[in-house]
């Protein structure tokens, strides 16, 4: 495992918490001194080997924690992958041309196609052909139908957190297009 992985936030704060606990030994080592050279020097010799501890804990530990980060992350979105998989709600990610990029079994069963089939939003639903799917303020929700049924299509933005950075630097958005169809056969019907 490469050891360039960036730390943000609370968790990079979480990892340095043993350097910032040698300052704090380092501050509490020249009040020591102000007592006296002798308590000083035991202070001295106390701090050498605390930050040697935490200097070992931080280049050999660091690689072992990062792995288990991983781990979790990866286990956390093979169960999210599933949730949504199993959801009973018609699901796909759209990218920002509107371009479907992955959808969920219920999805697959309303358009009668595999989950590897890749095409526009707009090819399956032909209402949607003038419609603009680029980033949007709010949730858009369309009506739209689909080989004899009727179905409200709701769309809303996802952004990824992690490529804010990125995005302010190089001046575009990131970010997925979440769709969901509710089926409104029979409503429609009634009316």
């Amino acid at each position: 495992m490469k050891n360039d992985i960036k730390l943000k936030g609370w968790l990079q704060g979480f990892m340095g918490w043993p350097f910032y606990l040698g300052a704090i030994v380092l501050l509490m080592t020249g009040v020591a001194y102000s007592f006296s050279v002798q308590a000083g020097l035991i202070c001295t010799g106390l701090t050498v080997v605390y930050l040697m501890i935490a200097g070992w804990f931080f280049l050999i530990k660091r690689p072992l924690i990062m792995r288990e980060l991983l781990v979790f992350a990866v286990n956390h979105a093979q169960i999210q992958k599933q949730l949504l998989s199993d959801l009973d709600v018609p699901y796909a990610l759209l990218d920002e041309q509107g371009r479907i990029l992955w959808v969920n079994h219920a999805f697959s069963g309303v358009v009668r196609k595999d989950k590897n089939w890749k095409r526009k939003l707009s090819d399956l639903f032909p209402e949607l052909q003038d419609k603009e799917l680029s980033p949007f303020e709010e949730e858009r929700i369309y009506d739209v139908s689909y080989e004899n049924r009727y179905y409200r299509l709701h769309l809303k933005n996802i952004y990824m957190s992690d490529e804010s950075e990125l995005e302010e630097e190089e001046g575009f958005s990131v970010g997925l297009i979440a769709a969901y169809l509710f089926d409104e056969t029979e409503k429609i019907r009634f009316q």
